[in-house]
């Protein structure tokens, strides 16, 4: 886990390369560095266990979205060859990577959501009539 992160974060690096249009150094090692973090966690509680906990009922969609951009980032840079969809791609795996992280801490999704509205509504991307902010807590 140790070495996916350190690759994940030394992809940053290689960020001046993918503004310039190079994304492949920065995708290659922010992607890998996540898939061995994926691995080794994978490794510590064992595969099924692992897959049992991403694909429970409360995670499939954001453990989907994130293996989808995985695959869609490496797909971009080799196959595709856009910078521009790999750009995006990275952006979308880093949101889909804080979205199932989240699922993992209480309220943690709830809390992020209301934030996020509450931001867009302060900056006016929002209306407060259309985006109402609930409550973090969900009354029983």
């Amino acid at each position: 886990m140790l070495i996916g992160a350190l690759l994940s974060l030394g992809s940053f690096l290689s960020f001046a390369k993918l503004l310039l249009g190079n994304p492949v150094p920065f995708a290659l090692k922010y992607t890998l560095g996540n898939i061995l973090s994926l691995g080794a966690s994978s490794f510590l509680v064992g595969p099924a266990r692992q897959c049992r906990t991403m694909f429970a009922k409360e995670r499939r969609a954001a453990s989907l979205a994130y293996l989808l951009t995985l695959a869609g980032t490496l797909l971009s840079i080799f196959w595709l060859r856009l910078a521009i969809l790999a750009l995006l791609f990275i952006l979308l795996q880093f949101a889909a990577l804080t979205w199932y992280m989240l699922s993992y801490i209480p309220y943690g999704r709830a809390l992020a959501s209301r934030l996020v509205r509450r931001q867009l509504v302060r900056h006016g991307v929002l209306s407060p009539a259309t985006a109402p902010i609930r409550p973090a807590v969900e009354p029983s």
